[in-house]
């Protein structure tokens, strides 16, 4: 009788397994080895919160977007609002003065506009004459009323850098824009208006203002800059919080040190080859990709656990730990390949959507379950194969575990 299709495929995978199984050791190494050398791919992530790769390129707005910025420029505004009783004295006027001239030593400021710096335009008949709105000279109380008086009566200043009832001023950190690096110039801009701000006094190493005087800074680059720091205290928690409800499973399931450790280390390569192949694409880790990790652990522990179970119950059945591994791999093999295949294709339809980093995160994904199924079925077996057989006692406790019995 001739072989089936799904007879050949078994025989071509149990020689493969047999041939990597006559020299485990050095497969693998081999194979763990390759993952973690992918691995300085890493150092070229980062964390995008730029809304220019929200679409793609060719998006009729995004073109539009791209010519406006080529012809004209840009340039992105940082507000630091300034709430000062002492405002218009000859100390207030100082503080800004000198907080104008510190925010415009920042990396990547083109200008900085508040009361100290924008210009007044004056008519006369003997023409039009251009000077700074407050020049040099002490402020005296007259003096400082008169400008207070005069800046709320001319609409170039009121509601643009003082506010409607002259007790707030607004400074105006433009920061340039880069194409293509947009993101990191407004992030590096916002990174030195806020150290700015700790230099002069006003906030703490936290952010915690400092001192009756209040500050409040706004705009787009200092969301982004926040976002980013949620970004990566959420990317510690994405990963620690779901590693630890993991080793919980595999505790409850496996009561054994190999049977937490041969799925830890698949799920750590997993997650390790999926992000160091953004790294490769160059890829910015989005607020959309965040969510990688725990769904990567979760897929890739999956077949893991099939596996080892299995293989715990060909090891019941008195096979030799060799032959159990390869018997285990193939009883599950075809299951877990369907479940990978049909995951897969579920993340790859994220091709199919318009924002640029759902589509990235669906090729992510499926690289990650690609690479997790080839971890398991190639890995995994060589690790089991080495292990001795189990004690008695470890095989009580895997067969009356709480996993076990409730999968049962």
């Amino acid at each position: 009788m001739a072989e089936s299709s799904r007879e050949k495929f078994e025989r071509r995978y149990l020689t493969v397994l047999e041939a990597m199984l006559r020299h485990r050791w050095l497969w693998s190494a081999l194979i763990v080895g390759a993952i973690l050398a992918t691995s300085v791919l890493l150092t070229r992530l980062h964390f995008d919160t730029s809304f220019t790769t929200l679409l793609p390129e060719d998006h009729p707005q995004m073109v539009t977007e791209t010519r406006s910025l080529r012809t004209f420029g840009a340039l992105v505004p940082i507000v630091v609002l300034v709430d000062d009783p002492d405002l218009w004295t000859d100390a207030g006027i100082a503080r800004v003065r000198a907080l104008t001239d510190a925010l415009s030593n920042v990396e990547h400021v083109e200008r900085v506009l508040s009361i100290t710096s924008v210009a007044k335009i004056r008519a006369d008949d003997e023409g039009i004459s251009v000077e700074r709105f407050i020049g040099d000279g002490p402020i005296t109380p007259e003096r400082a009323r008169a400008l207070r008086a005069e800046a709320l009566e001319d609409a170039l200043y009121r509601g643009d850098v003082i506010s409607h009832d002259g007790d707030t001023t607004a400074i105006i950190v433009e920061v340039e824009y880069v194409e293509g690096k947009d993101d990191v110039v407004a992030m590096e801009g916002a990174q030195g208006v806020w150290r700015t701000l700790e230099r002069e006094g006003y906030f703490d190493a936290d952010r915690h203002p400092i001192g009756e005087i209040r500050l409040y800074v706004a705009g787009a680059p200092i969301i982004a800059e926040d976002l980013q720091r949620l970004m990566r205290k959420d990317s510690m928690v994405l990963s620690v919080a779901p590693l630890a409800l993991l080793c919980i499973v595999l505790v409850l399931t496996f009561r054994s040190f190999r049977g937490v450790a041969i799925p830890l280390t698949v799920v750590a390569l997993t997650v390790v080859a999926a992000f160091a192949f953004m790294g490769a694409v160059g890829w910015g880790v989005s607020i959309v990709s965040l969510n990688l990790p725990p769904l990567l652990m979760v897929i890739a522990l999956a077949d893991s656990i099939h596996l080892i179970s299995a293989y715990y119950e060909e090891m019941a059945a008195g096979r030799p730990s060799p032959e159990a591994a390869k018997r285990a791999a193939w009883a599950v093999f075809i299951p877990c390949l369907m479940t990978s295949i049909t995951t897969a294709d579920g993340f790859a339809s994220l091709l199919v959507s318009s924002i640029l980093p759902v589509q990235r995160m669906g090729i992510v994904a499926t690289v990650g379950i690609l690479v997790a199924f080839g971890l398991t079925f190639m890995l995994t077996p060589l690790v089991l194969a080495s292990r001795h057989e189990p004690s008695a006692r470890q095989r009580r406790a895997f067969e009356s575990g709480a996993m076990r019995r409730l999968l049962d």
